[in-house]
């Protein structure tokens, strides 16, 4: 998007460190496997994952709400027009029927 402020950038940069600890955690379980460290690592990346999505959300919803409350209003003074382009199907003709 245009006209990024420094809330969404710093947002965005909290997520991407996120993102790359649960990355780092998840790789430290698979590694440290069947040992004491792994609980505690696979905690760490749930964390750093919730982290990461929490941060890039609300930096979504930041720039969503800056483009509403900047949006122009729409105005007008005519009436709501219905529209007119309803085409009539053809109708099924009556058959003949066999004696």
């Amino acid at each position: 998007m245009k006209n990024r402020n420094w809330l969404c950038y710093s947002l965005d940069l909290i997520g991407l460190a996120a993102l790359t600890g649960a990355g780092l955690s998840l790789i430290g379980a698979l590694w440290l496997s069947a040992s004491a460290a792994e609980a505690l690592l696979l905690s760490t990346f749930s964390y750093c994952l919730m982290g990461a999505v929490g941060a890039f959300l609300a930096a979504r919803m930041w720039e969503i709400s800056q483009v509403l409350q900047k949006a122009p209003e729409v105005t007008s003074n005519e009436p709501l027009k219905l529209p007119n382009n309803v085409e009539t199907l053809p109708q099924r003709e009556p058959l003949q029927r066999a004696a």
